[in-house]
């Protein structure tokens, strides 16, 4: 029988998780309950006890405090369940966590299979309104009464199955492999905000006013062709033009930004030279700077462009050593040193790098994403693989994006690289040390107090604090501890007011961080003043 389960965790400020609730209920082939299960677990010490986080939703401290212990609550779980029950989580995320504790308790796995029903659902309700997100969204796109708070385990529990009932989605489809679904945002055919559709059934990208799209069926949207070029849609007829020039002005600008001397599409057995318009139409243009690597991939030179061997050092960031560990350091825990060595070492190759002084802008560029202290793993834009720091594949790459966690790049739709093997042991817990201390008893009321004091404007919700002062717009993340701070320069991206940058600072204290943000929009609001009254002396003179 199929058993639907959802299980909460928390997680402290080293980055260790411990579960909190879990809750299975097992259903007939109509979705009834059969049978059910649920249990609390109590947290393993103080620095799991984070009373506001959802995790504890649905229940008091008290439960927690006086709940069963992690490992028989899962023993007890394990022998509730039967040999022929198949698992329904809705991520896989809970799923794995389960699995790693339930491994560390050395309880015998007696589930013959497990699925994934986001992925099942996702398919299933493909260009439908709301066909995608938490189980809670996709109830409310319908209007099916969910019960109430959100992440209380037997609350979810039960939401995923008022969903399966109300959509009738039936068992049957979890024997076979989930359809294929986006992610894309839908609308329906003439919409005046997405000037482009894509028809799923004939696989074709068209203007929204096309004749050919059907009625009254909701399609994957796009405000460009730039996501239609990345996804390879072929065109139809009312947009194929268009679609062609926009495919030559990306790569066109792709190439002009990279340092190659010689490009080609993968699929290609001829090499061109960076200016050739032969190549200009191809989806997956890749390049290099030498030209023996091009011969030696078996690719011949092009026979309009004819490249030629072109001699260009290219730029290479030097690997420092770990210095030995200074007594000043030795109260730091050891994701604080390794820290603070890849914050020296960035430090130590941006000056040498940037000493030659004859770098291209696309070579600083280059500097400036690898030495980035708070990533672990790098991808190209245009490729599909994401590499490790020292990986010989990631020479030559432009455009880096970087990633401070494993999954974080999986999750971005790159795979891990073969040659160097990325793993989630390489994550970046901090991007850089942590030397406040931690203050305890502050709330949201802590910031809301501060905020007042000081007539800053402000608003939160259940993760996020935020706040405006006269040069900057500051989102703290309360779900983390240590807090992540988020920022936007009003003076420099007057037009920009929902794209947030993350702030290299890590914080235990919310006054901490509050102090910081105000030290750091002073000093941006006196240089601001220092260079207005410099402009006026000069107009003066």
């Amino acid at each position: 029988m199929y058993v639907l389960i959802d299980m909460e965790w928390v997680t402290n400020r080293h980055g260790n998780h411990w579960p909190t609730q879990l809750a299975a209920i097992r259903v007939d082939e109509e979705w009834q309950t059969v049978d059910s299960f649920s249990v609390l677990f109590r947290p393993k010490d103080i620095t799991f006890q984070k009373w506001d986080h959802m995790a504890f939703s649905g229940w008091t401290r008290d439960n927690f405090l006086n709940a069963d212990s992690l490992y028989p609550a899962l023993d007890a779980f394990e022998h509730w369940l039967q040999p022929e029950d198949i698992l329904c989580w809705w991520h896989q995320e809970a799923y794995d966590l389960y699995i790693m504790f339930t491994k560390v308790a050395q309880i015998r796995d007696r589930v013959s299979m497990v699925v994934f029903l986001s992925d099942y659902i996702y398919g299933f309700l493909a260009g439908q309104k709301g066909a995608v997100g938490s189980p809670y969204k996709i109830c409310a796109a319908r209007d099916i009464t969910t019960p109430e708070p959100a992440h209380c385990s037997i609350n979810d529990v039960l939401a995923i199955q008022s969903l399966v009932q109300s959509i009738d989605f039936q068992q049957r489809n979890l024997q076979a492999p989930p359809k294929k679904w986006v992610k894309d945002t839908t609308a329906l055919k003439g919409s005046p905000v997405f000037p482009l559709l894509y028809d799923t059934s004939t696989q074709l990208l068209h203007h929204s006013d096309c004749e050919l799209l059907p009625d009254n069926r909701y399609l994957p949207a796009y405000t460009s062709f730039k996501a239609p070029i990345r996804k390879r849609y072929k065109p139809c007829a009312c947009c194929h033009d268009e679609f062609l020039d926009a495919l030559w002005d990306r790569n066109q600008d792709s190439i002009t930004r990279s340092d190659y001397n010689y490009v080609y599409s993968k699929q290609s057995k001829v090499f061109h030279t960076r200016n050739c318009s032969h190549v200009l139409l191809s989806f997956d243009i890749q390049g290099t700077v030498s030209y023996e690597t091009c011969l030696k991939s078996g690719r011949r030179p092009c026979k309009h462009c004819k490249p030629v061997p072109i001699e260009r050092k290219r730029i290479s960031l030097p690997i420092k050593q770990n210095k030995p560990q200074k007594a000043e350091n030795r109260n730091l825990n050891g994701e604080e040193r390794k820290a603070l060595g890849r914050f020296k070492r960035a430090k130590e190759e941006r000056e040498t790098a940037f000493k030659r002084g004859d770098l291209t802008e696309a070579e600083r560029n280059t500097v400036m994403a690898l030495s980035q202290p708070g990533l672990a793993f790098w991808a190209s834009k245009g490729y599909s693989t994401f590499h490790t720091r020292n990986c010989s594949k990631i020479t030559g790459l432009n455009q880096l994006r970087g990633f401070a966690r494993y999954q974080d790049a999986v999750r971005a739709g790159y795979s891990p690289c073969r040659h160097c093997r990325p793993s989630p042991k390489q994550d970046v817990k901090f991007s850089i040390p942590i030397t406040n201390k931690e203050r305890h008893g502050e709330t949201t009321d802590t910031l809301i107090q501060l905020c007042t004091q000081h007539c800053l404007p402000f608003e939160y919700d259940m993760r996020y604090f935020t706040l405006q002062t006269m040069a900057g717009k500051w989102r703290i993340d309360m779900s983390l501890r240590p807090v992540r701070l988020e920022h936007i320069n009003l003076v420099t991206e007057r037009g920009n007011t929902k794209k947030f940058h993350t702030q290299p600072r890590l914080f235990l204290s919310l006054k901490d961080t509050f102090d910081y943000i105000m030290r750091h929009d002073s000093k941006l609001i006196e240089e601001i003043v220092a260079k207005d009254n410099q402009s006026q002396e000069l107009a003066m003179g």
